[in-house]
């Protein structure tokens, strides 16, 4: 298992990056940190736009365990549908090098 930060996207000039991505044997996985999200639509399309262009085999997006993102989840019952792996079972998975089965959304 490899974890690497501030990857680049691999297109020419274009000048996004992941945080984080942890490459296992099925594949990256790509990690997005976000330490306040006010606009959940632009937060999804722009994970999931990274995630397409690095190839990833999974998304997932990190939250600061702040009041305002557990009212935030609350009111944006979707995003748990975008990501449906949770935190516990997303580090597991991480922990033991391995794929987490889909998407997650990791608080802490």
């Amino acid at each position: 298992m490899r974890w690497r930060t501030e990857v680049p996207i691999p297109i020419a000039g274009d000048l996004r990056s992941a945080d984080a991505v942890v490459t296992i044997a099925a594949g990256e996985i790509m990690i997005e940190a976000e330490t306040r999200v006010s606009d959940v639509q632009l937060v999804e399309r722009r994970s999931a736009a990274k995630g397409r262009d690095l190839g990833a085999l999974r998304v997932v997006l990190l939250l600061a365990d702040t009041a305002h993102h557990w009212t935030l989840l609350r009111q944006h019952p979707e995003l748990r549908q975008r990501y449906p792996i949770g935190t516990c079972e997303v580090l597991a998975a991480l922990r033991a090098g391995r794929d987490p089965g889909g998407d997650g959304l990791v608080i802490l």
